[in-house]
């Protein structure tokens, strides 16, 4: 009996703990992706800015795309769930016998291994790893609207080992994703859609600046894309014995009107200053994604 015990014990009892470990990780696997499919269907989705293309582009075609990239993107980590646990109890079952292999052999092999996948196996592991941590951590989703390397955008997919940037003029961007979680992204939807859009312009030194500033406020009110509940802000941030640098920031409630308010902030701006005969340098636009004062 205790041969029996000692013959079978260690392997019956690998198998029990790694189905155990298997059965907890593929149920943790299916809630996961259960309450990221519930919140991917009723999230909303903006255009980096506004305008009409032959082939329209919907909300719900977004959303659509987000469902499928999350169902894909987990579908491959099920697959990969038993062929993982396969080979940890391939490797725990072995242990007891690599002792009677010589040393060599088993540095050898591990060298030879290590060597062959860091070339060959490198870049397609690091996007696979990339695209399991953002499939569970979400940095980003579909939809979220980003800037990333001087990129502006919406995320249109986001694959096991690449995601799809849909710029402003409607081309799309293949970024691997080892180098969506190395490089610094903007994400201006990640908590909430509210976007503070200033512009930067310089007028001559001895301009009066309450006029600037009124003249500032006004065409940050008078916008159809600002907020209204949220007041805009004006700051002088430079003197120069040239030029004075003032500042003009407005809320808005999503990216796209943001894109809006600073065109139509600049226009309003750039005419109201000729009608007070003021000379104005070059006007400069930005976007910040902070939440406003409550």
């Amino acid at each position: 009996m205790n041969d029996l015990i000692s013959t079978y014990g260690y392997p019956a009892s690998v198998t029990l703990v790694t189905l155990a470990l298997y059965s907890a990780g593929n149920l943790s696997l299916l809630n996961k992706k259960r309450r990221m499919l519930k919140k991917a269907k009723k999230r909303e989705v903006y255009d980096p800015m506004l305008g009409d293309t032959p082939d329209e582009i919907d909300d719900k075609k977004i959303l659509q795309l987000g469902v499928d990239s999350i169902q894909s993107r987990f579908l491959f980590i099920q697959r990969l769930l038993p062929i993982f646990f396969a080979l940890l109890w391939v490797v725990i079952m072995s242990v007891p016998y690599l002792s009677a292999l010589p040393a060599i052999y088993i540095s050898v092999v591990l060298t030879i291994v290590s060597v062959v996948a860091g070339i060959s196996l490198r870049p397609f592991l690091e996007n696979i790893i990339a695209g399991i941590i953002v499939s569970f951590f979400q940095p980003f989703r579909v939809g979220d609207t980003v800037r990333i390397e001087g990129q502006y955008g919406v995320i249109e997919r986001i694959d096991l080992t690449q995601c799809v940037l849909r710029v402003w003029d409607w081309e799309r961007f293949v970024v691997p994703n080892s180098k969506m979680l190395t490089k610094e992204i903007q994400n201006l939807t990640m908590h909430d859609s509210l976007i503070r859009a200033h512009i930067d312009f310089w007028v001559e030194p001895h301009t009066d600046l309450d006029q600037v500033e009124q003249i500032s406020l006004n065409a940050a009110k008078d916008s159809e894309f600002s907020l209204k509940n949220e007041d805009p802000v004006f700051w002088v941030t430079k003197l120069d014995k040239d030029a004075v640098q003032c500042w003009i920031a407005a809320w808005a409630e999503n990216p796209t009107d943001a894109w809006e308010l600073r065109c139509d902030m600049r226009k309003r701006i750039h005419q109201s200053l000729r009608d007070a005969n003021i000379k104005s340098q070059s006007i400069q636009a930005n976007l910040q994604g902070f939440s406003p004062k409550n």
